[in-house]
């Protein structure tokens, strides 16, 4: 619940995944490597929530207000991969935004749709 320790709990595994003991040539394993993954379904979620065919409300009918939580640490761990301590590559997916700071502008978006949405998915 403490979000103020993300950013120092998220470097210290990055460290230890990339350079550490833990390291590993199996990136599926790695926080940073399903950060990235996370934060492109959430980007493509908000992409269907704000296209003409899919809408808002079908967003909120189809998923909890429970996402909005792993939102909210989504984007914290996003801010931690901005700082100078962890290598940023968002490049898995030419559509997405250069920087994790403007991926979470669209984190924001459904953050704010699913926070409305009901607990659970009926």
């Amino acid at each position: 619940n403490d979000v103020s320790k993300i950013e120092r709990e998220y470097t210290l595994i990055f460290v230890n995944d990339f350079y550490g003991a833990n390291k590993t040539n199996d990136r599926c394993t790695k926080l940073h490597y399903q950060r990235r993954l996370l934060s492109q379904f959430y980007w493509d979620l908000d992409q269907c929530a704000n296209s003409v065919f899919i809408r808002k409300k079908r967003i909120q009918k189809d998923f909890s207000s429970k996402e909005a939580n792993l939102l909210k640490i989504l984007y914290y761990l996003n801010l931690a991969a901005e700082s100078p301590n962890v290598f940023k590559d968002l490049s898995c997916d030419d559509r997405l935004p250069p920087k994790a700071k403007s991926i979470n502008i669209y984190i924001k978006d459904i953050y704010n749709i699913l926070k409305d949405a009901p607990p659970y998915i009926r």
